[in-house]
């Protein structure tokens, strides 16, 4: 029920992002009922999107389509699918961006 509730905001905040000219994508793992599950992050200044897979690794991160419809510039930390995902965006890691 209260996913329902919530879903409109989830998608606008989700457009929102994507849009973007710069956003910082990050990871965690976290359990959910003793399962593993991956916490995805898309965030600019003032947004936060988040998806929350069943999934680990690379198949996580192509199971959620938000992420990847971001073209901007992408802001990480190094992790193979995000380096992959950003090699057409202007920014590599945190830590090496181009001009």
């Amino acid at each position: 029920m209260g996913a329902n509730l919530l879903k409109p905001s989830v998608e606008d905040i989700g457009q929102a992002v994507v849009k973007a000219e710069v956003a910082h994508a990050d990871e965690s793992s976290l359990r959910v009922a003793k399962t593993p599950h991956w916490l995805h992050v898309l965030a600019t200044e003032t947004l936060t999107w988040m998806g929350l897979p069943p999934l680990r690794g690379g198949e996580a991160f192509e199971s959620l389509a938000l992420p990847q419809l971001f073209k901007g510039v992408l802001v990480h930390d190094g992790w193979i699918p995000y380096k992959a995902w950003s090699a057409s965006t202007p920014c590599a890691t945190n830590t090496t961006c181009a001009s």
